[in-house]
């Protein structure tokens, strides 16, 4: 028995725990987000009572932490025109969960929002978070 609590849990396995924990945490919490510049991977905190403006401490990002865009001093956020921009350009769309605009480059239909971690079809746009690859064996 005593060997079962020397057992050493690896470095990696250890690493990937502690992100899924901060996942889980910034997903329940509306006070955190994830930071939108691609590759950043920051938790970026709200600003406090009535303040939109947040800036990324790891990578700078200047951002409005209501609507996910840069930010936008004295104009109001611009969720509903980017729809409509969105309708004429084609590599581009909406996260269906945070609103984050995202580009498509290139592969399949399989998208992940790098802000809030929710996965889509790109297509239909439906949430496959939880079915992943199944939404397109149907």
């Amino acid at each position: 028995m005593d060997d079962f609590h020397r057992l050493e849990v690896p470095n990696a396995v250890i690493i990937q725990i502690r992100k899924k924990v901060e996942e889980v945490q910034v997903a329940k919490d509306n006070k955190l987000k994830w930071c939108p510049t691609p590759e950043c991977n920051s938790v970026i905190k709200k600003p406090g009572c009535c303040k939109r403006r947040a800036i990324c401490t790891k990578c700078g990002n200047d951002m409005c932490f209501k609507c996910n865009s840069k930010w936008h001093e004295g104009r109001p956020c611009q969720t509903m025109n980017f729809k409509e921009w969105e309708k004429n350009h084609l590599n581009y769309k909406s996260c269906p969960n945070c609103m984050t605009p995202i580009e498509k480059t290139e592969g399949c239909n399989h998208m992940e929002c790098n802000s809030c971690h929710t996965h889509f079809c790109w297509i239909c746009k439906a949430d496959i978070t939880a079915t992943k690859y199944d939404h397109f064996n149907r």
